[in-house]
């Protein structure tokens, strides 16, 4: 039934729930990427032959998988059920999917069986409502497909004594002006109706390029990469004779290495971790098969249950430090208020709208365009100008001890006071390398970095890395009513 039901109505892209065996969605025509989980009650992605899903993840309980196609984010999930158990759905959209929502980009779609409502008009009668649910929708500024297409009730649940839509598909706002139609049909493979949702998956005009690479400083904590630099660290000290100054051997060569170095530490323990959360899913499959037995099979799912969490929880970790909020414990678990805290610290800078003159500009592109053709023009070589008068009059000066004390060398504990009044994870150069490598890393590399100062205030040279900058648009606390001119812009 379920083939027939893909077959007449053309499914492209299917989100699946309650998914107790993988060979009953295996489908001729079709591709599918399932998460039975430790629950056997798992979900499911299913799309045609063409299609192709990359950078799938799920969740160990077998509630939610993750999906990317051409930029646009699948995320099929399964509630729990049941008016008991809803301090565990509210833990499962608080706690569990955080891993996976932090995951959503600028496109995604979002759709399942999310076992309750948001308000009464997805109801008739008593089902449950999720507060945490509501709270992601408002702060991901979701849309409610049915809500776009249709002014009436339509639902997709129905017992005896009442009806409810609990079966529902957002969309991200990049999405809304995609959505065509959405229509409700019997399904005779389950007791719900299955929703068929007609989205137009635009094409992205704007290629990103790569953000610029910065130090994890995750990697900085490992005992064991600690030993292992310091051995590198020998090796690229001998290297020293190579180079003319210890500025060109720094410059040219250590940071290099230091980048290199925490480039393949990071994909290591990346690749690591993908072939162990493999391993742990497939654990979880076999564990389940019908001929295991094993007595205490649900001590086993849990203790692997557990080992994924930790994974996730581990690379989730960045997003709770830059979200600035100060937990009341320090093991304090990640959960959906660090992520919408972060993502709307990141949207806070984020330009959406610009006025040049007397017209206004919000597609991106626009946007780019024309910060590009400003800041070209502001820095090309005709507008180019360097002062080269200074003033003969100085209004102070210092003495002769003062002087002597500003010209004597730099010390290695005047550098180690400096470095260590920079915030841990700031990056101030293009290198990508934080102020807590230099802060943790202190005693193996200080008293080369304090030579490489004092050469460079003794020739007066900087290093061709510290004459290059990166150009950030701060946004201002008080904005102009009006904006004029692009000069004038409060970014």
């Amino acid at each position: 039934m379920f083939r027939h039901f893909s077959y007449t109505h053309d499914i492209e892209i299917a989100l699946i729930q309650e998914v107790v065996d993988e060979d009953i969605i295996q489908i001729n025509g079709y591709n599918t990427y399932s998460n039975i989980g430790i629950n056997k009650r798992g979900t499911a992605i299913m799309v045609k032959e063409g299609i192709e899903m990359t950078n799938i993840e799920k969740l160990p309980c077998g509630r939610a998988i993750l999906g990317e196609y051409q930029g646009t984010r699948f995320l099929s999930i399964y509630a729990p059920s049941g008016t008991h158990k809803r301090k565990l759905r509210e833990e499962f959209f608080t706690i569990d999917i955080t891993y996976l929502l932090s995951k959503l980009q600028n496109k995604y779609i979002m759709g399942g069986d999310f076992n309750c409502v948001l308000d009464s008009l997805e109801c008739t009668g008593s089902t449950p409502k999720s507060p945490a649910l509501n709270y992601i929708i408002n702060n991901f500024h979701m849309t409610n497909v049915w809500r776009v297409t249709h002014k009436t009730a339509g639902f997709t649940y129905h017992t005896t004594k009442s009806a409810s839509r609990i079966d529902r598909i957002y969309v991200s706002t990049d999405l809304k002006n995609s959505i065509s139609s959405s229509e409700i049909v019997p399904a005779p493979f389950t007791d719900h109706n299955a929703l068929i949702v007609l989205i137009k998956i635009p094409i992205s005009f704007i290629t990103r390029g790569r953000t610029l690479w910065k130090l994890n400083s995750q990697l900085l904590r490992d005992i064991t990469i600690k030993e292992d630099f310091t051995i590198e660290w020998q090796k690229w000290i001998r290297k020293q004779a190579q180079y003319v100054t210890e500025t060109n051997w720094w410059d040219g060569y250590v940071k290099k290495q230091i980048s290199t170095f925490f480039k393949y530490r990071g994909l290591e323990r990346k690749r690591n971790e993908n072939t162990t959360l493999n391993f742990l899913f497939q654990c979880i499959r076999d564990l389940q098969s019908p001929d295991f037995q094993y007595a205490p099979m649900q001590a086993k799912l849990s203790y692997i249950k557990g080992q994924i969490r930790t994974i996730y929880r581990r690379r989730m970790e960045r997003t709770t430090v830059t979200s600035k909020i100060i937990s009341a414990e320090e093991e304090d678990i990640m959960n959906i208020f660090h992520l919408v805290k972060e993502r709307k610290r990141c949207n806070s800078h984020f330009v959406t709208k610009i006025e040049d003159e007397k017209t206004e500009y919000s597609k991106q592109k626009d946007i780019i365009t024309i910060f590009h053709r400003y800041f070209t023009d502001m820095f090309d070589d005709k507008s180019a100008h360097v002062s080269q008068t200074f003033n003969p009059n100085p209004i102070r000066y210092v003495t002769p001890e003062q002087n002597k004390q500003l010209n004597a060398p730099i010390t290695k504990e005047e550098v180690q006071i400096t470095v260590f009044q920079g915030k841990a994870n700031k990056s101030p150069g293009t290198d990508g390398i934080t102020n807590e490598f230099y802060q943790l890393y202190w005693d193996i590399l200080g008293n080369e970095f304090t030579h490489v100062l004092n050469e460079i205030v003794q020739k007066g040279e900087l290093c061709p890395s510290q004459r290059q900058g990166i150009m950030v648009l701060i946004k201002r606390f008080h904005i102009p009513k009006q904006l004029n001119t692009i000069g004038r812009l409060p970014y």
